[in-house]
């Protein structure tokens, strides 16, 4: 393939200008600091459904004030505190056509510390009739998958720190 050298010196100039601005030793840049994660978003077909779930189920809570509403005064998403989340907050959004192509997708996975964190789970889910996985030895450690109920989505739960132990 034919390069003109006003092509290739113009990459030249290019790739000798990244390095220089990120050092002589073509180390990434530290890019500024995040404080962490302001809101997870999850698309749902029913938005009242999900705020029953997500209270009954994962002890969220919903924040009022913070619901969306629209211009024609329907409210098409609202905000929920999780106890364990910090000041993280979820989001359901009203999207049924996503939530739809999202059936069986895992979006996120809950860190817990210890595999009697996911027995402890277990039990609150059977006690609450959430459909879920037993407690099993996954990829990275100990695991637990549930169902969210009439929603589709699942959910995981995996232990923090992983011992060799398992494996």
């Amino acid at each position: 393939m034919y390069y003109s050298r006003l092509f290739l010196g113009t990459i030249f100039a290019v790739v000798t200008a990244i390095a220089t601005a990120t050092n002589s030793t073509c180390k990434q840049p530290i890019a500024p600091p995040v404080s962490g994660i302001h809101h997870l978003k999850f698309p749902v077909s029913n938005i009242n459904v999900s705020i029953d779930w997500y209270a009954a189920v994962m002890g969220a809570s919903r924040i009022t004030t913070l619901d969306h509403i629209n211009s024609s005064g329907e409210r098409y998403a609202v905000e929920m505190m999780m106890p364990s989340f910090g000041r993280t907050v979820l989001e359901l959004r009203l999207n049924p056509q996503q939530a739809s192509n999202d059936m069986m997708f895992d979006p996120v996975t809950w860190g817990v510390e210890t595999k009697a964190d996911l027995d402890a789970w277990a039990s609150w889910l059977d006690a609450k009739s959430v459909p879920h996985s037993p407690v099993f030895v996954g990829v990275t450690g100990w695991v637990l998958a549930m169902q969210v109920s009439r929603l589709g989505q699942v959910l995981w739960f995996l232990n923090w720190s992983p011992s060799k132990a398992w494996w």
